[in-house]
């Protein structure tokens, strides 16, 4: 029993969900107003049905045990990561009551930490970042997955490991589509930045593959001359970024690939080619969307974190059995312009 009071339905609110669930309208109010006396295959049958319907109450659970679920991302939090968080917490609000999510972060800089946390944690289920794959993080997740419990990577995968699935955008295809508006944007040719968080860091590795590979497809003229590693910090990518354009001084393209936006920002203000120079970056956030009214960034590539926190906790509501309504798919990414942001605002979901 949930503890919740029954709630009143119309005879033909409950004649829809009989009719969609194959049973008796005296079922369904069983089931709604938790008599008892139903099995739970055929209750399960009810509540799917109701949940289709979009019935504007608070179904009650047939689960007799409380289900864990350990949410592990990335520390330090940056922008992405609290839209991720926030994200977590307003689907997870939603979610059955023996559902119970558990959100954390992790610094990403000692991965044994984070291995030892899955390894001891008691969870029913797991959705992880990590954008190395540490050899202790691989065996905790085989550990889990060995003994049948979900681990889920979000955002950035780790394909070596026993994983379950992995939830997140095709970060090479990002790397390709800003290639192809680099292309477009710079015909005269010259060459091209690019900045990354790590190039240890997988996610940002498969989108400057993807951007490389793209930019000699389509353009003869230009080439990527250095690849600046500027660890989300905003000085030492500062200092970097104008470092590289004071030595190339035919620079026409700036590409961010993760981190080190407000750095770049402020070194090609400095020398006077902000608006001048094309500069591709990653995340919609309140920075970078000033970045991007200002002039300063030309397009945003969004990774849009929500539906990645939706289609992970998706994947586990079918897992464990609430739902059978749920087909992993691929994760849409945005292209936002100076003539779009107005159409987006950062804090909410990004439109799909």
């Amino acid at each position: 029993m949930s503890g919740s009071a029954p709630t009143k339905f119309s005879r033909s609110g409950l004649a829809d969900v009989a009719a969609l669930a194959g049973v008796g309208i005296a079922t369904v109010d069983r089931v709604m107003n938790e008599r008892g006396n139903v099995s739970e295959k055929t209750t399960l049958r009810v509540l799917e049905a109701a949940r289709q319907l979009n019935l504007r109450r608070t179904l009650p659970s047939v689960r007799h045990r409380n289900i864990q679920v350990e949410v592990i991302l990335r520390g330090p939090v940056d922008e992405f990561f609290q839209r991720l968080n926030r994200a977590f917490g307003k689907i997870g609000s939603e979610l059955d009551r023996s559902i119970i999510l558990h959100r954390s972060t992790i610094d990403e800089r000692r991965p044994l930490n984070l291995a030892r946390h899955i390894a001891e944690s008691a969870a029913d289920a797991f959705i992880v970042f990590s954008g190395t794959a540490h050899p202790a993080l691989l065996a905790a997740i085989d550990d889990k997955t060995t003994r049948g419990i979900p681990v889920l990577t979000i955002n950035s995968d780790l394909p070596e490991s026993s994983r379950t699935a992995h939830i997140g955008p095709d970060h090479y295809r990002m790397g390709r589509t800003a290639a192809f508006f680099m292309a477009r944007m710079a015909p005269a040719g010259g060459s091209v930045l690019v900045i990354v968080h790590s190039e240890n860091y997988r996610g940002h590795k498969d989108r400057v593959q993807g951007f490389i590979e793209g930019l000699s497809e389509r353009s003869e003229n230009l080439s990527v001359v250095e690849i600046l590693s500027g660890q989300d910090q905003t000085s030492l990518t500062q200092q970097l970024v104008y470092k590289a354009l004071a030595k190339h001084q035919d620079v026409v393209g700036i590409y961010s690939a993760g981190g080190g936006r407000a750095g770049t920002g402020a070194a090609l203000l400095s020398l006077g080619l902000a608006g001048k120079t094309v500069f591709i970056a990653h995340e919609l956030t309140d920075e970078s969307s000033e970045m991007l009214k200002k002039g300063i960034i030309t397009l945003i590539l969004d990774q849009n974190p929500e539906a990645q926190a939706r289609q992970a906790l998706g994947y586990l509501l079918r897992h464990f059995e609430y739902t059978s309504d749920f087909t992993l798919s691929p994760i849409p990414f945005s292209v936002i312009s100076m003539e779009t942001i107005e159409n987006y605002q950062y804090g909410l979901p990004v439109p799909t």
